[in-house]
């Protein structure tokens, strides 16, 4: 069977489909296009960034706000972390040191998505992929969001 390149319209991932055209990250149809999902495609947000008041799924005006965050978990409390350290310690290996290692920074990142009432709970409101060293997240959004929000008119 011969592969394809496709994009899910589903989850908006680059995969390569069979002929039966299922994506292997989601399981759901590539030649099926959703209404909700037709004119979305994935864009990066900024942390904190302003961005225009209408909705990013319809383009229609936004009657309210979703924070769409991501944090950074660092583990320090899991089980296996705390009995490293501990027998660590204890062996004289290493010494316990306060607070977080430098490559296990906690980092919050949200944006604030105008979208309408009919969007508050919309699937395509998760981010696709989260940058933690730039404060950055790649959320789908409407065409028309993009384009106005890209370029803002008097």
């Amino acid at each position: 069977m011969p592969l394809r390149p496709a994009t899910c319209p589903h989850c908006f991932r680059e995969v390569f489909v069979n002929d039966d055209a299922i994506c292997p990250a989601c399981k759901g149809n590539t030649d099926e296009k959703g209404a909700d999902h037709q004119n979305l495609t994935p864009v990066e947000f900024v942390d904190g960034e302003e961005l225009p008041a209408i909705c990013i799924v319809c383009a229609q005006p936004a009657q309210s706000y979703v924070v769409v965050g991501e944090k950074n978990e660092t583990g320090k409390n899991s089980p296996v972390h705390i009995l490293s350290r501990l027998a660590g310690a204890v062996a004289g290996l290493i010494s316990i040191r306060i607070g977080p290692e430098p490559y296990l920074k906690e980092y919050k990142i949200s944006v604030n998505l105008p979208v309408c009432a009919s969007h508050r709970e919309a699937k395509s409101l998760k981010p696709l992929h989260v940058d933690y060293r730039r404060y950055r997240m790649t959320i789908p959004a409407h065409a028309e969001f993009i384009k106005r929000w890209k370029n803002p008119g008097p």
